[in-house]
């Protein structure tokens, strides 16, 4: 079972879950609910810095560490990657997957939108579809 949680610091950089698309504290300690989810048996977490989410300024490092050192289980880590140096650089925070969509999708320095996408010609010139005739 893969659990996903909002994440966001307040001021005094403690690190609270947050739910309702990151509008709501539920006043639960990342640390403590992550240890609680791990006795119940998860297998991996999904951890979505809100802060950092569409930022493409990279992951939050110093959250990937508290949260990889306090526990036992994967974690993918999500919100922030603007490069494959974020990339290398969360893996070697702790995170064991990684996360992404604005570099994906956002191109140039005015972050226009770039959408690609195949034709018909080119799906069928790929093996795994002729062969099953789709």
């Amino acid at each position: 079972m893969v659990v996903s949680i909002d994440v966001k610091k307040n001021w005094q950089g403690k690190y609270f879950v947050y739910k309702k698309n990151g509008k709501t504290n539920t006043g639960l300690d990342l640390f403590n609910h992550c240890e609680n989810m791990e006795n119940l048996g998860v297998g991996e977490f999904f951890i979505s810095s809100i802060t950092n989410e569409g930022e493409m300024n990279g992951f939050d490092y110093e959250l990937i560490k508290k949260v990889s050192s306090k526990i036992n289980v994967p974690i993918i880590a999500n919100g922030g990657a603007g490069s494959l140096k974020h990339f290398e650089q969360a893996i070697l925070s702790g995170a064991s997957a990684l996360a992404a969509g604005s570099m994906f999708v956002f191109h140039g320095p005015h972050r226009g939108i770039l959408i690609n996408y195949l034709n018909r010609s080119d799906l069928d010139n790929l093996d795994f579809i002729s062969k099953n005739g789709k």
